[in-house]
């Protein structure tokens, strides 16, 4: 990834050639990617930088808008990487714009280094529908309702959840039954490949072992998981329970 030749001063040391290495978060499935000047990259991405100055250097950090700065380390006369192999990661967590400040050995720096940018794209919880019942439901004691949801996300759902708790019982902990599970991690990909659509996930949903009593009212909703863990909800379904003969 060329910078380009800059001439700010015939003495100084300017940028020749810079390349960003990144790798996205593990829990992703991304393979790592190299970005140009302008990058965009998951929050969470792992950001390595690596160049070379037009004269030997005596050091090299890279300088964020922030008013941070991330010490660099010379792997050759005049190559640099930043940060240094002993350092803390780099994450990208905000957008903004960078530039590099480079001093030759001579003592001369750098004063007009050209700026990138840095484009953070949110990692969206995802979305969950429950098509199926698409609206409050009468149902018996020991019956069967099925269960037809939809749910989509940016990367990948990790799991879906039926969430459930009789009305009269509203603040306290809801009852989970896992509906979908996914693998542990989501099938590699390239970065910012369109994710798969995900098929309705069907449940038949056994009602007998809950032990509900003639006029008991059911709150229920559906709960997509990506492998962030971020949660996206469905509306809410009510089953109002009546005797067999009803």
């Amino acid at each position: 990834i060329v910078f380009g030749d800059w001439s700010s001063d015939v003495c100084s040391s300017d940028l020749k050639t810079i390349s960003v290495h990144l790798t996205p978060p593990d829990y992703t499935g991304w393979t790592p990617y190299d970005a140009n000047k302008q990058i965009r990259a998951l929050a969470g991405t792992r950001a390595e930088f690596r160049g070379a100055a037009t004269k030997p250097l005596a050091s090299a950090e890279l300088l964020l808008d922030d008013a941070r700065a991330i010490a660099g380390a010379l792997v050759g006369p005049a190559e640099f990487q930043a940060p240094r192999a002993d350092a803390a990661p780099f994450l990208l967590e905000r957008s903004g714009a960078y530039s590099l400040a480079l001093v030759d050995r001579q003592g001369i720096s750098n004063l007009e280094s050209e700026r990138g940018e840095i484009r953070i794209i949110p990692d969206a919880p995802p979305s969950a529908s429950l098509e199926q019942p698409a609206d409050s439901l009468f149902v018996t004691p020991r019956g069967t309702v099925p269960l037809r949801v939809t749910a989509k996300d940016d990367l990948a759902v990790a799991a879906i959840d039926l969430v459930f708790q009789p009305a009269d019982q509203d603040g306290e902990k809801p009852q989970r039954v896992t509906i979908y599970r996914g693998p542990p991690r989501p099938p590699p990909q390239a970065a910012f490949s369109p994710a798969p659509a995900m098929p309705p996930v069907e449940y038949r949903w056994d009602l007998a072992s809950l032990g509900l009593a003639r006029g008991a009212i059911v709150v229920l909703h559906v709960e997509a998981r990506d492998y962030a863990g971020a949660v996206g909800r469905s509306a809410s379904r009510r089953l109002v329970v009546v005797g067999a003969e009803e």
